[in-house]
């Protein structure tokens, strides 16, 4: 007999957005609880001089892993 194992950490979703011709990102607001919510943030906080959006996934264990990324 085997089992099968679910691995699903909890975190949470951190929004950034990069300016044209920068190198670093910029955390937009809280943490949110959904991909989508953190992306929605993200967008609302691009300008005219934004190039790209993204979303992070920061668990306690593990590295902060691109969940989508969005590019103008």
């Amino acid at each position: 007999m085997s089992y099968i194992h679910i691995h699903r950490p909890r975190g949470e979703y951190i929004g950034q957005v990069r300016r044209y011709g920068h190198q670093r990102w910029e955390t937009i607001g809280n943490p949110c609880k959904t991909a989508k919510g953190a992306m929605a943030k993200a967008i609302k906080a691009m300008g005219h001089d934004h190039k790209r959006a993204r979303v992070l996934f920061c668990a306690d264990w593990y590295e902060p892993n691109i969940v989508m990324e969005l590019s103008v």
